[in-house]
């Protein structure tokens, strides 16, 4: 059972150092580029192990490390979709400011 949390844990360590590392704020919202950095994170800890496995997926099959025959495209699209909404929904947040 501690083998199957510290991999789903350095799973989830990986999701959230690749999305940190290629968000990059553009505009007026470069002042608040941490704040989004940080409420997006905090999202990416609050999904479930299985949405962090499809979100691995997803950064996998954008470098070319795994083709599309090996993911369930469906899943992807679909947790890929609720991603962008929530991060969408982040910087209209700081839009306002």
């Amino acid at each position: 059972m501690k083998h199957i949390l510290r991999f789903n844990e350095s799973k989830r360590d990986e999701v959230r150092d690749e999305i940190s590392s290629s968000f990059k704020a553009s505009g007026h919202l470069v002042r608040h580029e941490q704040e989004i950095k940080n409420d997006i994170l905090s999202y990416i800890d609050q999904l479930l192990d299985d949405e962090i496995e499809i979100i691995h997926q997803m950064a996998q099959l954008k470098k070319g490390e795994i083709s599309a025959s090996d993911v369930d495209m469906p899943k992807i699209m679909e947790i890929g979709q609720k991603l962008n909404q929530q991060m969408m929904n982040i910087v209209k947040k700081y839009n306002k400011f």
